[in-house]
């Protein structure tokens, strides 16, 4: 090399490199030769005798964001409304450099869950210091568990399986759960560590050599009967008894179980008392009685100092549990679909609560809705509302508006109108409408039949399932002309109806005759399911309405009529089914054509198209169902 001119790249060096020890000659211009390093220290550039260093300083806005998005992808920022502005604020976090926009950008190219990017935003905001989530809250808890579970299913080591119509789970294959346990026994040495016996039909607690040496056990999905003994098992931290329906715990059983964390009774239908000795559970944090026949909780559940999570859902014979107020640890708190009684003396108990941020309750009287309004904090904790068995003439249910956190709510009663009180321009600030339920993503309406409309929906901008039936009068779900007087025309359209719905499902509604008024975009459309409603003749689409009509959810089909990808627009009582053809197995492409299916011909015949676009859209695909 002393005889010949060369270029020599450093890259990314932390301290002075010593060229000759490394058998390279010093570089001098006489020679022609060159040693370029890059070091993202200053120091580094005088040890090395760099007076005048070139500083690669930071992309500009629009170039961070150009590259940004090429390394996460188009497929990902488009998988939902809320990443592409999710991740806007990930590559501010990164501020122009480019390290960082490229490492960030590759790790989010496969995160395709509004939570998983809301993790990201925390964790670039937070400070090393300030984590783990503990500190930060329940959402950001949350959003992290979301990128835990979305790690393991994309390492295929959890499956994931739609349950229901607005939920999936995560499941895990038998072979990776043997795995998991024998790893965590230690190789196979400390097999009593881990006891799962679920779903095996087990009459009684199984035989353990080693009590002491258990951790977790899971007897859930059994038949298991009474559990006597008092067993010596003080390193126990999770027990999980759900789905043992004849299932009676003796006053002993929980005696040497100081470490407990986590208790699950819930559905054991047979399940009337909880022993005092739930006392020794000093430790709890979790205890779920949810879908039982629980009658009362024992006096002793006071000492539980450290529960944080306490589930009494669907406890159909529990009136009362006075005394909650001595559970200063307690953070969620559900109640839906219990008999407690939501009175006075219970409010003023839950306010007590410091910690307290997640309740779900029923409401049986609009005097019930009307005493919550005096509990503020009380209400900011309300997440889940279930309306029931109502009588009175009138609900005005604007009130939930005050419950600024609310999730998700269900009525079930036979009220006559819903409304969200008139509003005026006041509210706008001559800006768009500010809606009113930023939270609200699941509602659920059945047998109100004096309710026309469903308008107050246009200020839940966050909707992702509706889902309403058995309500005679109904005629529209929104009735764009309803407000139109109390504020401008104009500022009216500037809300977007169901920008974020993902599925929405209307049946025997006989008066139903319009969802809204003209075509709307459905970004996130699963599926429609219509049934019962002989007067609606239009659907609220056109075109363009659904970008990937193929990518629509399907069910009702049979299975002689079932494609590979079943995707679909479903109508039935005079019925329209949309499903996207099955792949052309001879050419090998994939044909984007939409089939539908209907079953009244005289129906089809007067259904209305929003335009020629429209019609010439799904028309040549519309075929004669069985």
């Amino acid at each position: 090399m002393k005889k010949k001119k060369f270029v020599l790249l450093l890259d990314d060096i932390w301290r002075k490199v010593e060229l000759q020890e490394i058998g390279v000659p010093f570089p001098t211009r006489e020679k022609g030769c060159k040693v370029v390093f890059t070091t993202r220290s200053r120091e580094v550039c005088g040890h090395m005798g760099v007076d005048d260093p070139i500083e690669v300083k930071c992309l500009a806005s629009d170039e961070a964001w150009d590259l940004f998005r090429i390394k996460v992808g188009k497929i990902t920022l488009e998988s939902h409304p809320d990443i592409l502005e999710l991740a806007c604020k990930v590559a501010k976090k990164c501020r122009g450099l480019p390290l960082a926009l490229n490492i960030i950008g590759e790790t989010m190219a496969c995160q395709r869950t509004v939570q998983e990017w809301r993790h990201a935003v925390d964790v670039l905001t937070s400070s090393g210091a300030e984590f783990p989530d503990e500190k930060e809250g329940r959402e950001k808890a949350f959003n992290q568990g979301y990128k835990i579970i979305g790690t393991l299913v994309r390492a295929c080591l959890l499956l994931e399986v739609r349950w229901t119509k607005c939920k999936s789970y995560v499941t895990m294959h038998d072979v990776v759960r043997e795995m998991a346990l024998w790893i965590l026994s230690d190789l196979g040495k400390h097999k009593e560590i881990c006891i799962v016996k679920a779903g095996v039909g087990l009459r009684e607690v199984p035989e353990v050599k080693e009590w002491a040496a258990v951790r977790r056990m899971s007897l859930m999905q059994n038949k298991l009967g009474k559990l006597c003994g008092s067993p010596n098992c003080p390193q126990v931290t999770t027990l999980l008894l759900q789905e043992n329906y004849t299932l009676n715990i003796s006053e002993e059983f929980f005696s040497f179980m100081r470490g407990l964390l986590v208790l699950d009774l819930s559905y054991n239908g047979g399940f009337t008392v909880l022993p005092e000795q739930i006392s020794k559970l000093v430790s709890l944090r979790y205890l779920d009685l949810s879908y039982t026949d629980i009658e009362r909780l024992p006096g002793s559940l006071r000492e539980l100092k450290k529960l944080i999570h306490l589930n009494l859902e669907d406890t159909r014979e529990l009136e009362s549990m006075s005394g909650i107020s001595d559970l200063p640890s307690l953070r969620t708190l559900r109640l839906r679909s219990s008999k407690v009684l939501i009175d006075l003396s219970l409010m003023k108990e839950l306010e007590r609560l410091d910690y307290l941020d997640f309740v779900t309750i029923k409401i049986t009287s609009s005097a019930v809705a009307e005493m919550l309004l005096s509990f503020h904090r009380l209400l900011e904790c309300i997440k889940e509302v279930r309306i029931q068995y109502l009588q009175e003439e009138l609900v005005r249910v604007l009130n939930l508006a005050a419950m600024v956190n609310l999730q998700r709510l269900n009525i079930d009663s036979g009220m006559e109108d819903i409304k969200i009180e008139r509003i005026t321009s006041t509210f706008f600030n001559k800006g768009p409408i500010a809606p009113y339920l930023l939270n609200l993503s699941s509602v659920f309406i059945r047998g109100c039949n004096g309710i026309k409309d469903l308008t107050w929906l246009l200020f839940a901008p966050n909707l992702t399932l509706l889902e309403v039936n058995n309500s005679n009068q109904l005629r529209d779900i929104i009735c764009k002309e309803k407000y139109v007087g109390s504020v401008m025309e104009d500022e009216v359209r500037i809300i977007v109806p169901f920008p974020k719905l993902e599925n929405l499902y209307l049946s025997e509604l006989p008066m139903l005759k319009s969802i809204y008024s003209s075509p709307l975009p459905f970004p996130c459309l699963r599926k429609i399911s219509i049934s019962g409603c002989p007067k609606l003749r239009k659907l609220p689409l056109d075109s363009k309405s659904v970008v990937r009509v193929e990518e629509l959810d399907i069910h009702w089909i049979p299975l002689s009529l079932r494609p590979p990808r079943i995707r679909m627009i479903q109508v039935r009582e005079n019925f329209i089914r949309l499903v996207r053809k099955p792949l052309d197995s001879s050419s090998g492409a994939a044909d984007e054509e939409t089939v539908i299916y209907y079953q009244d011909k005289e129906w089809m015949e007067g259904f209305e198209w929003e335009d020629e676009a429209t019609r010439l859209r799904f028309l040549p695909s519309c075929k004669l169902g069985t």
